[in-house]
């Protein structure tokens, strides 16, 4: 009869023990994933791998403390989000999602938004590239006419004063869906892209609009994705963008240079938020996209 030593029991031990520990984290990681499907809202996009792109001026991923005012700039420039009145301080007006591996901003579409001060590496005149997540927490057809251009983000201020923005566009009746825009300012005049895609409430979009400076020697060209995949695009006879030395905003605009006063205030949540100095090609949109949701 064999019998084992001291030793062979211990082996037998271990390995007991590490059985159980590798079916203990298994249950574990089986009910963690199936609380977080549980609390996702439809619609919904799968927990996201950040990836900060080359050249990124600015990247929000959302994820500072609940407590906090600012929001955390994860670019090497530490341009920073603050929140935009006290009011919002002591109110849901400004929420944090918190998900195994991602928060997001809720804005209220009342007063609620965020602002970065002005910044060099934020005004941009040549190659750009802006993307968001975004989703709507109302019906957007029935938003008010005042908020019915409702702005994610916007460098600048009002309707006509800004450097680039991404918003929904204005060109539609009462009971009709919007469409995303992307719209920069090579000059005196705004230009501006829609897509096809038109938005509907609790889902989210992955919207991304690029400005190539020189698409050809003498013209810039300006296109917007939604959802990894190139939907407009248009070419304009010129090349630089209008310096804007004023402040950034997401969810909301200021309204004059002052900064006094805001409106076009989007209701709904925003998350990775970036801004880059490079034109992003078709295949490093739709490829950004893809990790996002993989």
């Amino acid at each position: 009869m064999n019998i084992l030593s001291e030793d062979g029991l211990s082996q037998i031990a271990a390995i007991v023990i590490i059985l159980v520990l590798v079916l203990g984290l298994a249950i574990v990681g089986s009910v963690s994933f199936l609380g977080y499907a549980n609390k996702l809202p439809s619609g919904n996009i799968l927990p996201f791998s950040r990836q900060i792109p080359p050249g990124a001026l600015v990247y929000y991923g959302f994820d500072d403390d609940r407590s906090s005012t600012v929001a955390k700039d994860l670019s090497p420039y530490d341009n920073d989000a603050r929140l935009s009145g006290a009011q919002l301080l002591n109110s849901p007006l400004w929420r944090e999602y918190e998900y195994p591996s991602d928060r997001w901003v809720s804005v209220s579409g009342q007063n609620s938004l965020l602002w970065v001060p002005s910044s060099p590496s934020l005004n941009v005149t040549q190659n750009l590239t802006v993307e968001a997540w975004v989703k709507w927490n109302v019906d957007p057809t029935s938003v008010t006419v005042a908020n019915r251009q409702s702005v994610v983000l916007e460098k600048g201020y009002g309707d006509s004063a800004y450097q680039y923005r991404i918003a929904h566009s204005n060109n539609y009746a009462a009971g009709q869906s919007p469409y995303f825009t992307f719209s920069v300012r090579p000059n005196v005049t705004v230009r501006s892209v829609n897509s096809l895609t038109q938005p509907k409430k609790g889902i989210w979009y992955y919207v991304v609009g690029t400005w190539n400076s020189r698409y050809t020697a003498t013209n810039g060209r300006i296109s917007i994705y939604v959802n990894g995949k190139p939907e407009r695009s248009a070419n304009y006879a010129t090349s630089s963008l209008y310096p804007s030395p004023s402040r950034l905003t997401i969810g909301g605009q200021y309204t004059t240079a002052a900064m006094t006063t805001t409106s076009r205030f989007f209701n709904g949540e925003i998350d990775e938020v970036a801004i880059i100095g490079r034109t992003l090609s078709p295949a490093e949109v739709q490829a950004r996209y893809n990790r996002y949701i993989s």
